[in-house]
């Protein structure tokens, strides 16, 4: 008798510890796509891991949860890693992406027109290679790898 009330007893220890006392469970409510939990409902107190992993180049992210104290971490095969301890309500969480590229306004220009005539003078910013004659705009040659000389503009 007291072996089965020893074992019944173990049981629901093991089963509180595991599923917790039976209270109110709270939802994690993702208001976007992205977002993975390994659960959906927690217990007020118990420690939630959250993953977002639609990661994109060139964009930046900022993320919010209703209520509360998140740890935040990054994983290379994971993405986002997002750590806290359920409150006693539902947590919304959502993202906001944006892009990170700076446009260049100079790259809707066009281009200048530059002649093969090797004593044509040519535009403001441009010159012309000593060793393969290439009319460049960078700071090496894009053709055979020289650097600008220090004399030209």
């Amino acid at each position: 008798m007291k072996r089965i009330v020893l074992m019944i007893f173990c049981g629901v220890l093991i089963m509180t510890a595991l599923f917790g006392c039976g209270g109110e469970k709270h939802r994690l409510i993702y208001e976007d796509g992205g977002f993975k939990s390994s659960r959906t409902e927690y217990a007020a107190g118990q420690h939630v891991t959250v993953y977002y992993d639609m990661i994109g180049t060139d964009t930046d992210y900022r993320f919010f949860f209703d209520g509360v104290d998140v740890k935040r971490d990054y994983d290379p095969k994971k993405g986002y890693i997002f750590k806290f301890v359920m409150p006693d309500h539902d947590v919304k969480i959502r993202c906001e992406s944006y892009s990170s590229m700076i446009m260049d306004p100079g790259a809707l220009e066009p281009w200048p027109e530059i002649t093969n005539d090797p004593e044509a003078e040519l535009p403001e910013g441009f010159w012309r290679c000593p060793e393969c004659k290439t009319v460049n705009d960078g700071r090496f040659c894009s053709e055979c790898g020289r650097s600008k000389p220090e004399d030209q503009p």
